[in-house]
């Protein structure tokens, strides 16, 4: 290069190493090459390199990448339409490890659930091939130690041992080349923890797979809490229908503008009706005298205007 030329007193004068990238061909073909140019009072040095399978290495990882994050959203997205349409447990967990598996390590991928009550930690859904899963349930002390850091962690082979021995835990089988561990937690309360691990060191587990274990591991603890809220509601409309249909009281059920919407068998078998549905959207006034219907109406709406909600 020319001292003499404009580029030349620019350098001069910055006096720093300066670099780009550019495209050009040769012979026809593209090449990407890295111009790294230094400058003193008197000349320019520039040093040239063909970056072309640097450049195409980089493009393959982030279309790799983007594959990645695809396969993610897809998987995201199937598991939020299971919860929306409240998929038995198992078949989701089976699901998890489904879609995991396109993009996961998922054959040592276990969903571990915590029995507040027990102290203990129960395997809810895992792999099939459950026979080499390096987390066994007597692996406790591990999974409370995640679960009291209350965060997602991952670890290598060093990290891991490491963990093992400066907090004293106990551990059965072989130490992983990578595990993951992520707290789930629903309604105030941490309910377990879902962990996947590799045992090649090849195999590495990394942000991505971090970050994807952790959205997967909410939609598991949501769908969880989903599925208890709709047994304990099972059981409280089947306490319900008990005492409608066992008990000699006249109960009833009404809403805000004092309609029907429930009575028990006794009070159907009071008012004559052959069933107990044939009341809903009725009001006493369909029922007593306007006296009598009034005075209830008021007592009621009385005691909802009262009530907080």
């Amino acid at each position: 290069l020319s001292s003499s030329s404009a580029a030349s007193d620019v350098y001069k004068r910055q006096k720093k190493l300066q670099m780009f990238e550019y495209l050009m061909p040769v012979n026809g073909i593209p090449r990407f090459f890295e111009a790294r140019l230094s400058a003193d009072d008197r000349n320019i040095i520039a040093l040239i390199k063909d970056i072309t399978e640097r450049r195409s290495i980089e493009n393959e990882n982030l279309k790799n990448r983007t594959l990645f994050r695809t396969i993610r959203n897809e998987i995201i997205h199937s598991l939020s339409d299971a919860i929306v349409s409240s998929l038995p447990m198992n078949d989701f967990y089976s699901l998890v490890h489904s879609g995991l598996s396109r993009i996961l390590p998922a054959e040592n991928l276990c969903i571990w659930l915590y029995n507040e009550k027990e102290k203990v930690f129960t395997r809810a859904g895992s792999s099939h091939n459950i026979e080499k899963t390096l987390m066994t349930s007597s692996n406790n002390d591990l999974l409370r130690y995640v679960i009291q850091l209350m965060r997602p962690v991952i670890y290598s082979k060093e990290e891991f041992t490491g963990v093992i021995r400066d907090n004293n835990l106990k551990h059965e089988g072989k130490i992983p080349a990578w595990w993951i561990g992520i707290p789930m937690k629903t309604e105030g309360k941490y309910i377990g923890v879902m962990t996947l691990f590799t045992e090649s060191a090849e195999q590495k587990l990394g942000r991505n797979e971090l970050e994807t274990m952790t959205l997967v591991s909410n939609l598991v603890a949501i769908a969880i809490s989903k599925k208890n809220t709709e047994e304990n509601l099972a059981q409280q409309l089947d306490f319900l229908n008990s005492l409608m249909d066992n008990f000699n009281d006249l109960i009833y059920v009404k809403d805000l503008k004092s309609r029907f919407m429930r009575i028990s068998k006794t009070f159907a078998n009071r008012l004559k009706l052959s069933d107990p549905a044939e009341i809903i959207g009725k009001t006493d006034f369909d029922i007593y005298n306007e006296s009598h219907a009034k005075e209830a109406f008021e007592d009621e709406q009385q005691i909802i205007e009262t009530v907080s909600y």
